[in-house]
Protein backbone atom coordinates (compact mmCIF):
# COMPACT_ATOMS: atom_id res chain seq x y z
CA UNK A 1 0.00 0.00 0.00
CA UNK A 2 2.84 2.41 0.81
CA UNK A 3 4.49 1.57 -2.52
CA UNK A 4 1.27 2.47 -4.32
CA UNK A 5 1.03 5.79 -2.44
CA UNK A 6 4.67 6.67 -3.15
CA UNK A 7 4.27 5.75 -6.81
CA UNK A 8 1.17 7.91 -7.06
CA UNK A 9 2.96 10.88 -5.46
CA UNK A 10 5.96 10.53 -7.76
CA UNK A 11 3.77 10.34 -10.86
CA UNK A 12 1.77 13.36 -9.65
CA UNK A 13 4.91 15.46 -9.12
CA UNK A 14 6.26 14.43 -12.52
CA UNK A 15 2.95 15.41 -14.13
CA UNK A 16 2.92 18.81 -12.46
CA UNK A 17 6.54 19.37 -13.47
CA UNK A 18 5.75 18.45 -17.06
CA UNK A 19 2.80 20.85 -17.22
CA UNK A 20 4.90 23.61 -15.66
CA UNK A 21 7.73 23.02 -18.15
CA UNK A 22 5.42 23.03 -21.16
CA UNK A 23 3.65 26.20 -20.06
CA UNK A 24 6.88 28.01 -19.15
CA UNK A 25 8.61 27.17 -22.41
CA UNK A 26 5.50 28.07 -24.41
CA UNK A 27 5.21 31.48 -22.76
CA UNK A 28 8.93 32.12 -23.17
CA UNK A 29 8.89 31.07 -26.82
CA UNK A 30 5.84 33.25 -27.52
CA UNK A 31 7.43 36.28 -25.87
CA UNK A 32 10.62 35.80 -27.89
CA UNK A 33 8.51 35.61 -31.06
CA UNK A 34 7.50 39.20 -30.34
CA UNK A 35 10.17 40.04 -32.84
CA UNK A 36 11.52 43.27 -34.13
CA UNK A 37 9.26 43.15 -37.22
CA UNK A 38 6.17 43.60 -35.07
CA UNK A 39 7.86 46.44 -33.20
CA UNK A 40 9.21 48.04 -36.38
CA UNK A 41 5.69 48.30 -37.79
CA UNK A 42 4.93 50.88 -35.10
CA UNK A 43 7.87 53.18 -35.87
CA UNK A 44 7.11 56.55 -37.47
CA UNK A 45 10.05 57.59 -39.59
CA UNK A 46 9.74 61.37 -39.14
CA UNK A 47 7.24 64.16 -39.16
CA UNK A 48 7.43 67.92 -39.61
CA UNK A 49 8.45 68.52 -35.96
CA UNK A 50 11.01 65.73 -35.57
CA UNK A 51 14.18 64.69 -37.39
CA UNK A 52 14.53 61.20 -35.94
CA UNK A 53 12.18 58.19 -36.00
CA UNK A 54 10.05 57.40 -32.95
CA UNK A 55 7.46 54.89 -31.72
CA UNK A 56 3.73 55.26 -32.21
CA UNK A 57 2.78 54.23 -28.67
CA UNK A 58 -0.85 53.32 -29.27
CA UNK A 59 -0.11 51.23 -32.36
CA UNK A 60 2.76 49.39 -30.64
CA UNK A 61 0.70 48.59 -27.56
CA UNK A 62 -2.28 47.37 -29.61
CA UNK A 63 -0.08 45.19 -31.84
CA UNK A 64 1.73 43.62 -28.87
CA UNK A 65 -1.43 43.03 -26.83
CA UNK A 66 -3.21 41.44 -29.79
CA UNK A 67 -0.24 39.19 -30.58
CA UNK A 68 0.31 38.09 -26.98
CA UNK A 69 -3.41 37.69 -26.29
CA UNK A 70 -3.83 35.34 -29.24
CA UNK A 71 -0.70 33.29 -28.60
CA UNK A 72 -0.62 33.07 -24.79
CA UNK A 73 -4.22 31.92 -24.37
CA UNK A 74 -3.23 28.24 -24.60
CA UNK A 75 -0.62 28.57 -21.81
CA UNK A 76 -2.13 30.99 -19.28
CA UNK A 77 -5.33 32.86 -18.62
CA UNK A 78 -3.76 35.80 -16.80
CA UNK A 79 -0.86 37.94 -17.93
CA UNK A 80 0.28 41.56 -17.71
CA UNK A 81 2.19 43.54 -20.31
CA UNK A 82 4.03 46.74 -19.40
CA UNK A 83 5.50 49.39 -21.64
CA UNK A 84 8.23 51.79 -20.51
CA UNK A 85 9.20 54.40 -23.09
CA UNK A 86 12.49 56.28 -22.97
CA UNK A 87 14.90 58.34 -25.06
CA UNK A 88 18.22 56.72 -25.94
CA UNK A 89 20.22 59.86 -25.34
CA UNK A 90 19.10 60.67 -21.78
CA UNK A 91 17.73 57.27 -20.62
CA UNK A 92 14.75 58.88 -18.86
CA UNK A 93 11.03 58.26 -19.19
CA UNK A 94 9.59 59.76 -22.35
CA UNK A 95 6.04 61.00 -22.95
CA UNK A 96 6.07 61.54 -26.69
CA UNK A 97 8.29 60.84 -29.67
CA UNK A 98 10.30 58.16 -27.84
CA UNK A 99 12.99 56.13 -29.56
CA UNK A 100 13.27 53.33 -26.99
CA UNK A 101 10.80 50.98 -25.31
CA UNK A 102 11.00 48.23 -22.70
CA UNK A 103 8.23 45.66 -23.05
CA UNK A 104 7.78 43.49 -19.96
CA UNK A 105 5.62 40.41 -19.54
CA UNK A 106 4.37 38.81 -16.35
CA UNK A 107 2.28 35.65 -16.66
CA UNK A 108 0.81 33.37 -14.02
CA UNK A 109 1.78 29.72 -14.14
CA UNK A 110 0.78 27.03 -11.63
CA UNK A 111 0.90 27.35 -7.83
CA UNK A 112 1.39 31.14 -7.88
CA UNK A 113 4.62 30.82 -9.88
CA UNK A 114 5.08 33.68 -12.35
CA UNK A 115 6.98 34.03 -15.58
CA UNK A 116 8.69 37.44 -15.84
CA UNK A 117 10.80 38.73 -18.69
CA UNK A 118 11.50 41.98 -20.55
CA UNK A 119 12.40 42.89 -24.10
CA UNK A 120 14.17 46.20 -24.81
CA UNK A 121 13.96 47.71 -28.25
CA UNK A 122 15.77 50.89 -29.22
CA UNK A 123 15.49 52.27 -32.69
CA UNK A 124 18.68 51.01 -34.25
CA UNK A 125 19.34 48.07 -31.89
CA UNK A 126 17.54 45.29 -30.02
CA UNK A 127 18.34 43.47 -26.78
CA UNK A 128 16.65 40.94 -24.51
Amino acid sequence: MINFLLSFLIVSFLGVGLVYGIDYSGIHRTFLMLNSTLVQNSVFETDENSDSPYFAKEKLENECLNFLGLNLSKYTNKFEVGFYYFNNSIQEYCYEKCNGVRISLKADLIFSIRYENAFIYQIGETSI
